[in-house]
């Protein structure tokens, strides 16, 4: 089980998010989840669903990751909708 505090901090890092892309463009609908479960496959379910998965890299993997890292490569292959990668540091 997910400690309470976990989900709490997960909820303010995505509403975070959220509003961070809103200020940037508002016309833009986005939806956010805390799933409590397993990342990638958590990722996967979400996807049936979803016009978009965005993830985020740390830009610390090899270059045979190609910026997907572990869970971007388990998703990416089995994904129902498009993702878009986020590399640490890249300008927006």
């Amino acid at each position: 089980m997910v400690p309470p505090e976990h989900i709490a901090a997960g909820e303010t890092i995505v509403a975070q998010a959220q509003a961070a892309v809103l200020a940037i463009c508002p016309a833009l609908q986005v939806t956010t989840a805390v799933v409590p479960s397993g990342g990638a496959e958590a990722l996967i379910r979400e996807s049936a669903d979803a016009a978009l998965l965005v993830l985020g890299d740390n830009g610390n993997g090899s270059i045979a990751d190609l910026g997907l890292g572990k869970l971007g490569r388990k998703v990416s292959a089995r994904a129902n909708c498009p993702i878009v990668v986020i590399v640490a540091g890249t300008p927006t």
